[in-house]
């Protein structure tokens, strides 16, 4: 175990090529230059996701994510598709509530093809007319897909509800059926024109580029031609559906979550907390999954999120089980979280939870994609980029005090309990706790 520690620190302690620097117009451009590594993994990042929304154009950022790979003045659909299949490169984007980030990896050869491409997408896409009718129907299936998926629904649902239904935290990222299904191309093109400006953009590399190449690229073929403009902002009003916290289904098991308000991202205790999630439910040893999927059967699976974001955060718990037992697993995870409260943590959960936190992060130094999505979350949510070695210090660091200090901050609350499934009804009393 000490030789494991002592190459996490050696580790920790070597110097990242990271740097960072604004274009002319403000484009936030970061690197991590790694040479010995054949590919990158390259990135543009709108930092003004979902949460930015009001309800009445709940989706429009998620829309927009969408219609970029639908063509540009350039290149069809098809095209898009094929520019990096066809060279053994992967293109993706992802939106959530803080940003929207298009994203590709290839191989060192076709750099300049991958971030021709990007900046084609993010510039001169076409929104065309019929190609959004098409799409608007793909994302009511996504919707549809959602709403289906209990552990989906669960989640967005306890969100809803922690925050409110007119809170940009708590719009679904997906957006309303009747929401997405009235946006025209000038909603669109209205939402662009406000939030893909020069200083909402971050440009990411990590892997076999210097950054001097990168910004003679973005400076080229990004910077020159962003210009979104026009559009009209929809002034039709939307009254979203009413959310309960319990929710019959035809389904084999209830799906439960727990939720509480937790901390922003840029709180020093978020060190404290990973270390709280681990051992409480983030681990396989972790107390809740021992006691209830190993020592007791009740669930298959148990999993605990603390999500952070730039102004608010929540930390939910979640599992599936039968509808018999749905009462007595809540009961036996307030008990756990009461215990946690009342006793404590012990010496080796610390140290267990820190070094697999620790472990975690390494591991993830062996993925382009990886450290350039924990470079982007860094930017969009606290405006610098926290070093490899400080990260590591700081778990390190992290007390037993720290760590029952924010749990009882965080439980100083019941919090929420939403269910879904069969029967769930009759988990009234016990979520009242009666």
């Amino acid at each position: 175990m000490e030789e494991a520690e002592a190459e996490i620190r050696k580790m920790a302690g070597q110097d990242q090529d990271i740097k960072k620097e604004r274009t002319t117009q403000g484009i936030r451009v970061i690197t991590d230059y790694i040479p010995h590594v054949q590919s990158v993994s390259i990135s543009i990042t709108c930092d003004r996701g979902s949460r930015y929304e009001d309800v009445n154009m709940a989706g429009v950022s998620h829309f927009i994510e969408h219609m970029l790979f639908k063509g540009t003045k350039k290149r069809t659909a098809k095209e898009i598709a094929l520019c990096l299949e066809e060279v053994g490169g992967y293109l993706n984007a992802q939106t959530g509530k803080e940003d929207v980030v298009y994203y590709a990896c290839v191989g060192m050869d076709y750099i300049d093809r991958a971030f021709d491409l990007l900046s084609d997408i993010i510039t001169n896409a076409t929104l065309d007319d019929t190609d959004m009718e098409r799409e608007r129907g793909v994302i009511m299936r996504e919707i549809a897909t959602y709403n289906d998926l209990p552990q989906e629904n669960l989640i967005d649902n306890a969100v809803r509800l922690l925050f409110g239904e007119n809170d940009g935290y708590g719009i679904p990222v997906v957006g309303y059926s009747e929401t997405v299904g009235r946006m025209g191309r000038e909603d669109l093109l209205w939402h662009l024109s406000q939030n893909y400006k020069y200083n909402d953009i971050v440009v990411t590399a990590v892997g076999n580029l210097e950054h001097r190449s990168l910004m003679e690229m973005v400076e080229e073929k990004l910077e020159r031609g962003l210009n979104w403009n026009g559009g009209i902002k929809s002034e039709l009003r939307f009254e979203p559906p009413e959310v309960k916290s319990i929710n019959e289904r035809k389904l084999e098991q209830q799906y439960i979550c727990h939720i509480w308000k937790g901390i922003k991202y840029s709180d020093e205790r978020r060190y404290a907390l990973s270390v709280l999630n681990a051992i409480l439910c983030g681990m396989v040893s972790s107390r809740l999954f021992q006691r209830l999927r190993e020592d007791m059967g009740l669930v298959y699976d148990i999993s605990s999120t603390p999500r952070l974001m730039r102004d608010a955060g929540f930390f939910a718990i979640m599992y599936a089980t039968y509808p018999q037992a749905g009462g007595k697993v809540i009961s036996i995870v307030r008990e756990e979280v009461e215990k946690l409260l009342n006793e404590g943590i012990s010496e080796g959960e610390l140290k267990t939870a820190r070094e697999y936190i620790k472990g975690g992060i390494m591991l993830g130094l062996e993925s382009t994609i990886t450290r350039m999505m924990r470079l982007i979350k860094n930017e969009v949510y606290l405006g610098r980029i926290i070093p490899l070695k400080e990260s590591i210090e700081r778990f390190d660091g992290v007390t037993r005090e720290e760590v029952e200090e924010v749990a009882k901050e965080l439980f100083s609350e019941e919090g929420m309990v939403v269910a879904v499934g069969p029967k769930v009804k009759k988990l009234s009393k016990v979520i009242r706790g009666n």
